[in-house]
């Protein structure tokens, strides 16, 4: 994992470590674009914009100081079907595109998914993205560009149509033949997560612990991966080190800390930097590029 993390250089600037967009949030829900952002930025990410419904724009504003905002068109508290055609237009000008968490489940929802996959750009689908899917596995397969989907069990289930406890009882398998059918890089969040890619490769961490079966991990995984593609690592290598870092990172914090008492948020606030220290690469990436 050390030998994939992304190198950074003297000669370099916010453009150098990509654009990433961030598309989700509605009322009630300001906390999982909140924490997939800061996640995207803490990694190293260059430059990243959180793209949420205006109802809550100003609730990010106050929320985000390193992360951008932008407000789509809203209604009863979620994205508006306006919002398909701004998020077309606003696409084109990053390079990673990460959309789900906190999106909510409506029509627009799924416009919005829709649109994302259609354009052809880089792009990671979590959370309530995952929850349409399913009707959109054709256009998934004809993309052009790679997609990464980060499922937990249910969602999992969800998109091949079978039970959790079915998930469970293969996931290997389950992860292995998705990933291969759909061409896509599926990472299956069970107690050890699970990576598959296109051509039948399988990973499976041996990090993580239960202080970290809380609402919003997901969230910061998603960030910590889209801010690791971001820098121009390969989708199967930000997928693995992403898995790594967050799960790592709930280990080491659990030393300090305990299972009951840790909090999403600590991975990117304090994790991330313990991941980084045992990386110890401080002063290794000081060269020109």
């Amino acid at each position: 994992m050390k030998a994939i993390m992304p190198k950074r250089f003297t000669r370099s600037n916010k453009g150098s470590y990509g654009r990433i967009i961030i598309i989700g949030g509605q009322r009630g829900m300001s906390g999982a674009v909140t924490l997939a952002s800061q996640a995207a930025i803490r990694i190293g990410s260059g430059l990243v914009t959180a793209a949420v419904p205006e109802n809550i724009h100003d609730i990010m504003e106050v929320k985000l100081t390193e992360v951008m905002t932008i407000p789509l068109k809203a209604e009863e508290g979620h994205i508006a079907k306006e919002a398909t055609m701004q998020i077309a237009s606003l696409i084109p000008s990053y390079q990673k595109v990460a959309i789900g968490p906190g999106l909510g489940r409506s029509r627009a929802a799924k416009d919005a998914v829709e649109e994302v996959l259609k354009s052809d750009q880089p792009c990671l689908i979590d959370a309530d993205g995952l929850y349409y899917l399913k009707d959109m596995l054709e256009i998934i397969r004809k993309r052009k560009a790679p997609t990464i989907l980060t499922p937990h069990p249910g969602e999992m289930a969800r998109l091949i149509g079978c039970t959790i406890e079915e998930v469970l009882e293969r996931p290997l398998e389950v992860s292995s033949e998705f990933a291969q059918k759909n061409k896509v890089i599926l990472v299956l969040k069970i107690e050890r997560t699970v990576i598959a890619d296109e051509y039948g490769n399988i990973y499976i961490s041996r990090n993580g612990n239960n202080g970290m079966a809380k609402g919003g991990s997901g969230d910061v995984l998603t960030g910590i991966i889209i801010g690791l593609w971001a820098q121009n690592i390969e989708p199967i290598d930000a997928a693995k080190l992403g898995v790594y870092i967050q799960s790592r990172a709930g280990d080491l914090l659990r030393k300090k800390k305990n299972e009951y008492s840790m909090l999403p948020s600590d991975i990117y606030i304090k994790g991330i930097d313990l991941v980084i220290e045992e990386f110890n690469l401080r002063n290794k990436y000081s060269l020109l590029r």
